[in-house]
């Protein structure tokens, strides 16, 4: 028996060193492809082609390599928690000198042990934060392939942009762009799933847990913000998504052949494409928020949790917490970035009174009227992307807002300001629903103009 734990303990201290070296490949691996990446950056248009293509092949073959060293990871991950856990039950158990020679084995064998819990916990930090850098070079990756493809394209064709030429590229962006855009949205997904199995066990440690040290506590403080800040940087890259997939298909050069049959057909496809990603992509975005906002409120419960080596200052945590509120109500009420969605409801009324005639009477429609149509859209597009991004941040302040009203319920001054937070997030909501809904009637407009 002691001889097969003695080979249980070697089994840990081998998948200990694999994970240190997981850590390491991944940091060494991830300097590599940011590098490739600066480099292809920092080439502009006027590049030959050819250069442009060699440096993009790097960026490829770097990326491929990358998740090369996460997957590895996740296999040694798996593999250590699986020697932990029989090394665990055997220091644990009862009968524990069946399992070993003597008491001196035992210590041994906990030290081992204590090594390969810490590298567990360090690697799966590390292939968290790595795994939301990587969504961002994933996503300037993807941006980069598709400026590549563009210039090679255009150096192909020598400038001309016929029917077929176009096609060809709607076809691409479905094919090319949304499909890569999917896939980073489908990882970020995942990365989400590993962050809600963290969440769910820090909130059943946090029910079940009777005592806890100041060291604990602030231990899973810190663990707590560094999720939520990953996961803000996660909602960030969900947002870019949207605007990278917008903004090659914005780039297609339609309009000279908007006319043509087959141009129509893959411009429906396109934008069928386009408007599934974006509905898919606030799915997702509105996930990685309700996981963020989870992380904030366990923080909060964290930060009142009594300690055995400390006490706790009811009153101190009480004014801390009335603090917080006065800040998101200065927010909710005061908030540039949010009072904008009133201010895209008049401009986006004010553009719906310039193109109703237009759409009334289409023969009233000149070279003057269709470029201003252009400039609409375009600022319509602008009004849009803001607002959206901006409004995942009220329904935030309001959530963090009721989990500290939920935990000071007989506090009256802290329920007031949590009623005077929620009036001002109506009124926001308010405004931005008016401003989505007069935005879907120019929209209507605007294509009904060929804009």
């Amino acid at each position: 028996m002691a001889e097969k734990t003695e080979t249980l303990m070697k089994s840990c201290t081998d998948a200990t060193k694999r994970l240190e070296q997981d850590i390491s490949g991944i940091e060494s691996q991830m300097k590599a492809l940011t590098g490739a990446l600066s480099r292809l950056e920092a080439m502009d248009d006027g590049k030959d082609v050819k250069v442009l293509q060699v440096s993009m092949e790097s960026v490829v073959t770097e990326r491929t390599f990358t998740r090369g060293v996460f997957s590895r990871m996740d296999i040694s991950i798996d593999r250590a928690q699986k020697a932990a856990k029989e090394l665990a039950a055997k220091v644990k158990s009862k009968d524990f000198l069946n399992h070993f020679k003597d008491q001196k084995s035992l210590g041994a064998a906990k030290v081992t042990l204590k090594a390969t819990e810490d590298a567990i916990a360090d690697a799966v930090k590390a292939k968290s934060t790595g795994e939301s850098a990587m969504m961002k070079l994933e996503r300037k990756a993807e941006e980069q392939s598709a400026r590549v493809v563009q210039l090679s394209k255009a150096a192909t064709r020598g400038g001309d942009s016929g029917a077929k030429e176009v096609v060809e590229d709607l076809e691409a962006f479905v094919r090319d762009t949304v499909k890569s855009s999917s896939a980073a949205l489908a990882k970020i997904v995942t990365v989400t799933q590993g962050k809600e199995k963290l969440l769910a066990a820090l909130q059943n440690e946090l029910k079940s847990k009777k005592t806890w040290t100041t060291a604990e506590r602030d231990n899973r403080i810190d663990g707590a913000n560094v999720q939520f800040k990953e996961l803000e940087e996660l909602q960030s890259q969900a947002q870019k998504l949207t605007g990278h997939v917008r903004n090659v298909l914005d780039k297609i050069p339609v309009g000279p052949v908007k006319g043509e049959s087959t141009v129509k057909a893959a411009l429906a496809k396109a934008d069928a494409a386009c408007n599934a990603f974006i509905k898919a992509q606030s799915v997702t975005e509105d996930r990685v928020l309700d996981v963020a906002s989870a992380f904030r409120d366990i923080k909060s419960d964290l930060d009142i949790v009594a300690t055995t080596d400390g006490n706790l200052n009811l009153d101190a945590e009480r004014k801390k917490a009335m603090q917080t509120l006065e800040q998101y109500l200065t927010i909710a009420e005061h908030a540039p970035t949010w009072s904008q969605f009133e201010g895209s409801f008049e401009t986006c009324k004010g553009w719906i009174n310039e193109v109703a005639p237009w759409v009334k009477t289409p023969s009233l429609l000149g070279e003057k009227e269709r470029a201003r149509l252009g400039v609409i859209a375009k600022g319509l597009g602008d009004e849009q992307m803001q607002c959206d991004a901006s409004f995942p941040g009220v329904v935030r302040t309001l959530k963090q807002a009721e989990a500290i009203a939920k935990r000071w319920k007989n506090v009256k001054e802290i329920q007031t300001a949590f009623k005077q937070i929620g009036t001002f997030v109506a009124l926001r909501k308010k405004q931005y629903d008016a401003f989505k809904k007069a935005a879907t009637g120019l929209e209507a407009a605007l294509k009904k103009l060929g804009a």
